[in-house]
């Protein structure tokens, strides 16, 4: 059983699909914590299942490295196995990144390498692009980088607006991460040499 930290900023809608997939007979994962850098609405769904919080304010420490030495604390604290960054609006850097190599992914609301950062589907649209989607991909250090997992992709209408192909996308994410999470936690899926390799057609089924 694999022991999870999901770190969210916001409405927590991933965190929400998570979540439900944990209750199916079968799960191989557990959510041991879930941190956040405010006191966001996504917390509620934590809360309403026992889940333990934490939060760590940036702007309530001297320093990014020192809001990473507590999130760091806290993985060590609750014997984590997997980071899931689920709408976590901050850039982690090379500290934790380097302690935690090969143990944190990323859902990222683009086809990466493409639209990396924020404003994915605004960017999209200007841009003329016919398909957009998500990625889900190991952590490194970069923003929106590190070796991809899985990608879901949506068709771009000439009726689309950032709100519509957002939420296009984000129906996708919801599908997407807690595959991801499923095939990691049975060994599935592994990432040897920062090469991401899929055992049993996982790639197929995701």
């Amino acid at each position: 059983m694999k022991k999870l930290a999901v770190l969210i900023s916001g409405r927590g809608s991933n965190l929400k699909s998570i979540i439900n997939e944990s209750k199916k007979p079968n799960c191989l994962y557990i959510i041991n914590v879930v941190i956040a850098d405010n006191d966001c609405i996504g917390l509620q769904y934590a809360k309403d299942e026992n889940i333990p919080i934490r939060i760590v304010n940036y702007n309530s420490v001297p320093s990014r490295e020192h809001a990473e030495g507590i999130i760091d604390g806290v993985l060590q604290l609750y014997d984590i196995d997997l980071v899931v960054l689920a709408g976590y609006m901050k850039l982690l850097t090379s500290y934790i990144v380097s302690r935690w190599k090969d143990k944190i992914i990323n859902i990222h609301p683009a086809l990466s390498p493409a639209f990396t950062g924020l404003h994915t589907h605004e960017r999209a649209i200007e841009r003329g692009v016919k398909y957009h989607g998500c990625t889900v991909h190991y952590v490194d250090a970069g923003m929106d980088t590190g070796p991809i997992i899985a990608q879901r992709v949506v068709p771009v209408l000439t009726s689309d607006t950032a709100s519509t192909l957002a939420n296009k996308v984000l129906e996708q994410e919801h599908q997407i991460l807690p595959l991801v999470i499923e095939g990691i936690a049975s060994g599935d899926i592994l990432i040897i040499d920062n090469e991401v390799i899929y055992r049993n057609n996982t790639l197929g089924n995701l």
